[in-house]
């Protein structure tokens, strides 16, 4: 059956015993527990004689009672019976009470044999099962009770649960558990045959994905909870299509749109971010036209872990989930430089406030004087990284043996007009902090680059691509292992389109696109991290990594998605305007250069283009690359916008920038 092992019994017996306590209030229920094991005890025997005891045994009887009442009494109470909260009584307190009374059953059977006292064997099988029975009735009597009685708030959302699996299953029971939720189940929806017009959890399967409307309607639902914590970004957008409609041609029928809401995935889940039963609107993030790619960070953490760790640009959109991650591999010391003053304020409190928490549950904080000291292996620098001076002593105090480089310009078009500060502050600063991490004896640099450095176009993309030779160039004679991660557009990035959608839905402006045909490469924040961390770990020095993000995005289906999310409807509530492309801008970017290669590594989704020893040689003369990069350099300090370019060409001779000379 197994129901109970030795090692269980002797734990209950050794510990229980201890600790177990009846409180005042819990002394009436543990008499009517005691009473409902003589009253079945005897009713057993009843039933056996068949209302008529045979005189022995009804002689013995009392005693036989009595042993009943000590034996049972002892196992209620060895086994904690009374620790429970009946409101919260479940599966957990129902096989705990068939413990007790199985054990106890043995108890006595053996107290009745030690003293030669003898009933009917059948009597002694349908005691303990009588008595469950009572038990249960007793310890779920408050939850029953309380489920029938306590009503919902009347202004509960009608739901439809999406996903009659085990997710399906755990959130359907939590809200009914959890009357103060807002919300009412009329049903699941679910795609397969076998599960059509059955029950789970008494709650019926009402369709699949076809008839998704008609339910709607037919039962007036106000929300639709997608708890299929795997589903693909395809997968939900599909759902997301199907109910679409009725969230804004059939308002009047509801009196209100229909709400689309889910539970976390699988990444959330796994970081503990949210637990299953967590039920948040849906996001951008979730429409991508993909599954997110799950990147175990086990191999990232045993690298990182009890390393010094120096992270550039550590407030930004990737720098400032990058910290947050790095801060769980339990470094020796998190050294976060950051030129944003308020950036860096909320960073600071966000690592501080998690690291708190995880204090406290750990039992580590014991005082309020404790909890409001800072954590002493992470340091904040608030700084340029460009102030060489600053940036120098930090490598000599703390002699970092990682760097994650995240600080740059990134918008296009505004670089398109500050060329001169685009070559300062990514490949001036960049040369800066790799010089010094080869002279201080970095162990690994890890460069944050872009698909925009692909046969570029505009001059940050120009820029990044040069940062990329630069660590081709440097990693040869360097101890020093310089990679660089090659990313798409990361959703929620400050300044990424997302965002500036966000803005212009929230204004009620028209939605504002270049093109028809522009496409891109998208990747969610938490995706990016892990590529990096995962590159750090993988890195051996000389190679570009990059996310297989299968195929690239149109912004205008981002835009449509986008709008319906917010309740509206294009052409009527919201109008997207095409504006034409800007100076720069490429109408599909590109992830690697034909003459990269790139491979496979350990981790399917993660690819690498690695160049041989001599594999800047192949297309560009290393003297000559140093050369060109002292003029450029001079060119930038000296603003010189039309010798920047020319430069450039001679270094990138892909590079079609359209910025005059």
């Amino acid at each position: 059956m197994g129901i109970i092992t030795t090692k269980e019994l002797i734990r209950t017996f050794g510990l229980n015993l201890l600790k177990n306590k009846i409180t005042l209030r819990q002394v009436p229920v543990f008499i009517i527990d005691v009473c409902m094991a003589a009253f079945s005890f005897y009713f057993a025997i009843l039933l056996r004689y068949d209302f008529n005891i045979d005189p022995f045994d009804k002689a013995n009887l009392p005693k036989g009672l009595l042993i009943v009442l000590i034996a049972r009494g002892a196992m209620f109470y060895i086994f904690g019976l009374y620790r429970g909260i009946g409101k919260y009584a479940g599966i957990g307190e129902f096989l705990l009470i068939i413990r007790a009374v199985i054990v106890g059953s043995i108890f006595y059977i053996f107290l009745l044999w030690v003293f030669v006292l003898r009933f009917p064997r059948v009597a002694l099988i349908i005691d303990p099962l009588m008595l469950v029975i009572l038990l249960g009735g007793i310890h779920f009597s408050q939850r029953i009770l309380q489920d029938i009685f306590r009503k919902r708030p009347p202004t509960s959302a009608r739901v439809l649960i999406y996903g009659a699996g085990d997710a399906g299953d755990m959130v359907a029971r939590e809200i009914r558990k959890n009357k103060r939720l807002p919300y009412l189940v009329c049903g699941f929806i679910d795609d397969d045959p076998n599960k059509l017009n059955r029950r789970m959890s008494g709650i019926p399967v009402l369709g699949n994905r076809s008839s998704l409307t008609d339910v709607v309607r037919r039962e007036k639902i106000d929300e639709i909870i997608i708890a299929i914590p795997s589903a693909s970004g395809n997968e939900i957008r599909a759902i997301y299509e199907a109910v679409r409609p009725l969230s804004v041609k059939d308002r009047s029928a509801f009196g209100g749109k229909v709400k689309i809401s889910t539970v976390p995935n699988l990444r959330e889940i796994l970081e503990k971010r949210y637990s299953l039963t967590h039920i948040r609107d849906i996001e951008i993030s979730d429409l991508i036209r993909r599954k997110p790619v799950e990147i175990a960070s086990t191999n990232a953490h045993a690298y990182l872990q009890g390393k010094r760790i120096l992270v550039t640009g550590a407030a930004g959109s990737i720098g400032y989930e990058l910290s947050r991650q790095l801060a769980k591999f339990d470094p020796e010391l998190l050294l976060m430089v950051e030129r944003d003053e308020n950036n860096l304020f909320y960073l600071k409190n966000n690592l501080s406030s998690t690291s708190n928490k995880q204090n406290t549950l750990t039992g580590l904080v014991r005082s309020e004087t404790l909890f409001n000291q800072e954590n002493p292996h992470f340091k904040y620098f608030l700084m340029d990284i460009g102030d060489m001076v600053k940036l120098e002593k930090i490598f000599s105090d703390y002699h970092p043996q990682v760097v994650f480089h995240a600080a740059a310009y990134k918008h296009v078009p505004l670089m398109e007009e500050h060329p001169a500060e685009a070559v300062e502050n990514n490949v001036r600063n960049t040369l800066s902090l790799t010089r010094l991490s080869d002279n201080y004896g970095v162990e690994k640099f890890v460069n944050v680059s872009t698909d925009k450095a692909v046969n570029p176009t505009n001059i940050m993309g120009a820029t990044k691509r040069i940062t990329e030779l630069m660590l081709l160039s440097l990693f040869q004679n360097s101890t020093t292992k310089f990679m660089t991660v090659r990313f798409g557009n990361v959703i929620g990035s400050r300044g990424s389109v997302v965002t500036i959608f966000q803005d212009q839905l929230k204004n009620g402006e028209p939605l504002t696109i270049t093109d028809p045909e522009m496409e891109r490469y998208f990747m969610t924040i938490p995706e990016a991290v892990s590529l990096i961390n995962q590159a750090c770990a993988l890195g051996e020095g000389g190679e570009i990594f990059i996310l297989d993000m299968g195929a690239p995005i149109k912004i205008v289906d981002l835009a449509q998605d986008m709008i319906a999310l917010f309740g509206l409807e294009e052409g009527k509530d919201i109008e997207i305007v095409f504006v034409g492309v800007r100076s720069g801008e490429k109408k599909c970017e590109e992830l690697w250069y034909s003459r990269e290669n790139p491979q496979p590594t350990v981790h399917k989704k993660i690819l690498r283009a690695q160049y041989p020893q001599n594999g800047l040689a192949t297309y560009i003369d290393k003297k000559e690359f140093n050369r060109y990069m002292e003029e450029l350099l001079k060119s930038s300090a000296n603003g010189d916008t039309k010798e920047i370019i020319r430069i450039i060409r001679l270094i990138i001779p892909e590079y079609t920038g359209s910025i005059r000379e």
